[in-house]
């Protein structure tokens, strides 16, 4: 296949993706429909076309730009209206059972 028809078909998987695929998505969309090439030519075809593979994800990472309202995260509703009970003391380690009252010797 020559490079001009090659880059005729990765201009279209380039615009189908609305140009997210990079070379080796565009690669495996070619090579499930036929189209016999390299990762590597595909690669420099796109170059040489001006295609490259953008994702929208490039800029959405952590917090999103303009979000300063952090108030959701100090305010005082994690403070109880009513007083909570004592914590119930762990069981003791290695006793599978409840331990047996005392024995009296008298």
């Amino acid at each position: 296949m020559r490079d001009a028809e090659l880059t005729e078909q990765i201009t279209v998987v380039h615009q189908q993706s609305r140009g997210t695929y990079g070379a080796p998505r565009v690669h495996a969309v070619l090579k499930h429909e036929g189209a016999g090439c390299g990762r590597r030519r595909v690669a420099r075809l796109m170059r040489q076309a001006g295609q490259p593979g953008t994702g929208p994800r490039s800029e959405a990472h952590g917090w999103r730009v303009g979000h300063t309202d952090f108030s959701i995260l100090t305010e005082a509703r994690y403070h109880a209206d009513v007083p909570q009970p004592p914590p119930v003391p762990a069981p003791a380690r290695g006793c599978s059972r409840p331990s047996a009252p005392p024995i009296s010797l008298v």
